[in-house]
């Protein structure tokens, strides 16, 4: 089959820093930093020729292979409403894939049609209740990812166990909620603040940069001599304060719905974490747990990170932030992958 015939796409992974629990509920915003590690999808047909009929057809088949899992899964897709209808067991069946399947299945439909293209987004959108603005951290700074040798957490159950939280205790979880809101924001805040003083006062702030990546955060101030060089301390450091605060009601709302949101295991990890030289900060992602760890370090203090995480059983990852989003590919990324491979084997 030709390259014609199929159709290569990719994702990034994500990393969401802030808003865990909060963006299931509007107006709520999240932090979210796109990765280098990639999730691609190939798109091809599933018969060999089309009937000649096919076009007065309301459904049409469709097999959802993933290779990672073991696992396939047979739908009926109609073609008048981009539905998705199970046609193998449930057991079988991912409802996360399910929605991605109808909802490029929406915009095919939408495009097909030459719709004008607010049309288009207005369909998608009755699909995908979401608002988004563009985000990444400063200049200089580095997402390093790290897995604690603990076992995993169960998203869903957690979820529920918040939301079981806030109907028994509405006006307590209600303030909780608005102080994480509060502060998720006034971390975006202090973000784009030191995005806007790389710009007006680049060559001071790789100066303040590099300095501070040598120094634990009580250091930091001390090296601060001019008034620009204050500006970009006071505002790493009202970074650093916020995550706490973040991270600290967090914990409350863990302790008080009854799950690990940041579990005393982690807290260790993540308090060492922040008292290393170089550290901006560091937290769980997503909706916490014991699967992951993350942190953000200034300039080239990475390898501080990778000196400390083992000693605290932390397995550093490799992924590293990427702002590059969903992309058309040239091939199947496992041809290229042994391809590549093949190519740094040095046969003597």
């Amino acid at each position: 089959m030709n390259g014609i015939d199929r159709v290569v796409a990719s994702a990034p992974g994500k990393v969401l820093i802030t808003g865990g629990y909060l963006i299931l509920e509007r107006p709520n915003a999240g932090i979210v930093l796109s990765t280098n590690a990639r999730f691609f999808a190939i798109v091809k047909p599933l018969y060999d020729q089309i009937k000649p009929d096919s076009w007065a057809w309301g459904w049409t088949d469709v097999k959802v292979t993933s290779p990672q899992l073991s696992r396939e899964s047979f739908y009926k897709l109609s073609l008048k409403n981009a539905t998705l209808q199970p046609v193998s067991s449930r057991e079988s069946s991912n409802p996360f894939v399910e929605q991605a399947v109808q909802y490029a299945a929406a915009t095919a439909h939408a495009v097909g049609k030459l719709f004008p293209l607010e049309e288009v987004v207005d369909i998608l959108k009755g699909r995908w209740d979401h608002e988004r603005t563009k985000f990444s951290l400063p200049p200089l700074m580095t997402l390093v990812l790290g897995e604690p040798g603990v076992g995993g957490s169960s998203t869903p159950s957690m979820v529920g166990a918040v939301k079981k939280w806030q109907k028994s205790d509405p006006q307590k979880s209600q303030d909780t909620w608005n102080k994480l809101s509060d502060s998720n924001s006034a971390l975006e805040t202090h973000f784009n603040m030191l995005s806007r003083l790389a710009e007006e006062h680049w060559d001071t702030y790789k100066c303040v940069i590099n300095i501070c990546s040598t120094l634990k955060a009580d250091k930091w101030m001390e090296k601060a001599t001019e008034p620009a060089q204050e500006a970009i301390v006071k505002t790493l450091l009202l970074t650093r304060k916020t995550m706490l605060e973040i991270r600290y009601l967090m914990r409350l709302m863990g302790e008080a719905s009854g799950v690990p949101i940041e579990p005393e295991s982690q807290t260790k990890i993540l308090d060492e974490t922040m008292n290393v030289e170089g550290v901006l900060l560091a937290g769980v992602p997503g909706a916490g747990g014991f699967d992951a760890v993350f942190a953000i370090t200034l300039g080239d203090s990475v390898s501080n990170i990778s000196k400390t995480w083992p000693s605290l059983i932390v397995l550093p990852l490799l992924v590293r932030e990427d702002p590059r989003g969903v992309s058309l590919e040239s091939g199947d990324p496992r041809t290229v992958e042994i391809t590549s491979s093949i190519s740094l084997v040095h046969i003597d």
